[in-house]
Order: structure tokens, then sequence, then C-alpha cells
């Protein structure tokens, strides 16, 4: 599952200022075996268009790499569900990393190179057990 709140730009001429947004995914084994279900969740004061453009960007329709993977590990789409808005994140670190975009090709939500820009503290076990 995740969750998204665009803070400003709009996608195809329709404005997506503020409109929250998420997506819960499920599958029978490892994600890239596939036969995934997916479900929409959209903040219910989404306009019908600002509603559209999500479905749209979800689909993998829009080009954006990530959900376009996701979209073909998907062989059952459920009915998208109105919610109120309920998403909501107690502190930056809580949120994750913030970053603006003027499209859907701009950021792709993941790193462009292995690895999230921290250094990864890996500890080599000799056969003994003991960390070196």
């Amino acid at each position: 599952m995740f969750a998204m709140q665009v803070d400003e730009g709009d996608f195809g001429g329709t404005s997506m200022r503020g409109v929250k947004f998420a997506a819960q995914y499920h599958g029978p084994g490892p994600m890239h075996e596939g036969n995934g279900t997916v479900q929409s969740i959209l903040d219910e004061r989404s306009s019908s268009a600002q509603r559209e453009a999500v479905l749209q960007i979800l689909s993998g329709r829009a080009g954006n790499p990530s959900f376009e993977v996701v979209a073909s590990r998907v062989s059952r789409v459920l009915e998208p569900e109105d919610r109120p808005d309920r998403v909501r994140a107690r502190s930056p670190e809580a949120a994750g990393p913030r970053r603006r975009s003027r499209s859907p090709r701009d950021h792709n939500g993941a790193d462009s190179e292995p690895g999230n820009g921290r250094r990864a503290r890996h500890r080599r076990r000799p056969a003994s057990g003991r960390r070196v």
C-alpha cells in the first residue's frame, strides 16, 4: 500500500492541487510473479476529472515507470473506493521524502541509481560468526 498527496501541478489540463489518493496491492505470491489485485482509494473530495487523472496514472497509461511495472503485474482491478481524508503524516520522518515534480515523468518515486543515497552498513561475518 502507498499513499500520495499532490501539493501542486496538473495532469492533462486538470489541476491536481491537494488531491490525495492511495492504492493497495495484493498478490498470491511475490509481486514479480504477477496475478495481483489492486484497488485505488480516492479522497471523496476529488472532482471527477481528478479521479480520472489518478486512475489513468495508477493504471500505468500516463508513462510513469513505477506505475507501469505494478500495472503489468495486475490481473484484477477492483472498483475504486471513495474515502474521507484520513492519511496524515505526523512528522517529516513519518511522511518520508518529499519531492516536487512537474509531470509524472519527472520523478517516478524511485532513485535513478540503485540505493537511496545513504550508504548501507554491511558487516562481514567470518566463518566464526563474529563481527569484523
